[in-house]
């Protein structure tokens, strides 16, 4: 089981680092952050936001030897 606790708008989990619940609420929170960063006009259209949804393996191998 966790504990939240709230202070200035931001959210605080007090739990184990791997139990099924903290993950599940990092998971749902981690959502509701890239809906809001996916609806905002600017953030959306950065090019290093594009570069964390479209990167895979390789283009990170690729990147680093040049």
């Amino acid at each position: 089981m966790f504990k939240v606790n709230a202070y200035r708008g931001y959210v605080f989990l007090f739990a184990g680092r791997y139990e099924d619940e903290f993950i599940d609420q990092r998971m749902k929170l981690l959502q509701l952050w890239m809906d809001r960063i996916c609806r905002h006009p600017v953030l959306s259209m950065s090019e290093v936001f594009q570069h964390f949804l479209t990167c895979t393996d390789e283009k990170v191998r690729l990147s680093v030897r040049s």
